[in-house]
């Protein structure tokens, strides 16, 4: 694969990123961008991309935000803690970019990609949160790169945990909105059921801790283990709480307790990952929704 690299400031070495592509069996142009003159560096990547029709391009700190710069084509964009608030005019990127950032990041804030996703009516999937600091050299974060490098010039092949649609970490009014509507959903089929209380409560109580753990557990990367993880710790815990509060002692306590560990394990397995196939369904559509809202408006396709 041909890649087009488009490297950050001079001082603050990124060679490695380059490199560790090479090194992996990629083929990669990294021409030397101008510190001192952005537009000049725009005007030589845009060279370089014309010339050699690159089959992506990755672009690393200031690099990121001249590859927003240039007219790109089809060619896939992978930004890596992209200097867009502070070069270039461009304020989105094109569907299906993907951007890397450390949540440590000393030189650019990691909220500065969280705002570009928005601008540009993409998903926070598309963030992959790694590293520990501005360069993204460590080994788990060159992991990361070239994942990303060769799933998205693959499209058959998705980005592992990043087309898992979950709960997201960060919402506005609409999802507090949407996560309302879907409690009321909830209670109303309740209610059609004629369904007691404590049903109202266990099963709210359920889907609320899916919901939570699919946001909080693995960094809201993997909802789906999230959710798995959260439904068989929630149904071993209810299972062991109706059995004690039964005072189901006797001969059979140490029986009966492994019957409901038995049952917290599959049944809890099972539920949790049903209960967060249908929250991540309603997320998942509500932000395809906004982004056919935000293309119509003319936002998702800069380049």
């Amino acid at each position: 694969m041909l890649i087009l690299f488009l490297h950050g400031w001079r001082s603050i070495p990124g060679g490695v990123k380059p490199a560790y592509l090479t090194s992996n069996g990629h083929e990669v142009l990294n021409p030397a961008l101008p510190d001192d003159d952005f537009d000049e560096a725009v005007r030589i990547a845009q060279a370089e991309f014309d010339r050699h029709q690159p089959d992506l391009i990755v672009g690393s700190s200031r690099g990121g935000a001249v590859a927003m710069n240039i007219n790109s084509g089809k060619a896939p964009l992978i930004l890596l803690c992209p200097a867009w608030k502070r070069w270039g005019t461009a304020t989105a990127v094109k569907p299906g970019t993907v951007v890397l950032h450390s949540p440590g990041d000393e030189v650019i804030p990691f909220a500065d990609s969280r705002e570009l996703l928005r601008n540009s009516g993409l998903s926070e999937l598309r963030l992959i949160a790694v590293g520990h600091e501005h360069r993204l050299a460590d080994p788990e974060s060159l992991a990361k790169m070239l994942t990303a490098v060769e799933r998205t010039s693959s499209p058959k092949t998705p980005l592992v945990g990043h087309e898992e649609a979950g709960v997201p970490r960060r919402f506005g009014i609409g999802t507090l909105l949407l996560i309302t509507a879907m409690y009321a959903v909830l209670f109303a089929v309740l209610r059609v059921f004629h369904a007691p209380p404590f049903v109202f409560v266990e099963i709210a109580g359920f889907f609320t801790a899916v919901g939570l753990g699919q946001m909080f557990l693995f960094k809201g990367q993997r909802p789906r283990r999230a959710s798995v993880i959260v439904g068989v710790g929630f149904y071993v815990a209810m299972s062991i709480f109706f059995w004690v509060d039964n005072r189901l002692l006797g001969r059979g306590v140490f029986v009966l307790f492994l019957i409901n560990l038995v049952e917290g394990l599959f049944f809890g397995a099972l539920f949790g990952y049903l209960a967060g196939v249908m929250i991540a369904g309603v997320f998942l559509m509500s932000d395809k929704l906004r982004n056919v809202r935000d293309k119509s408006r003319g936002r998702g396709s800069a380049s």
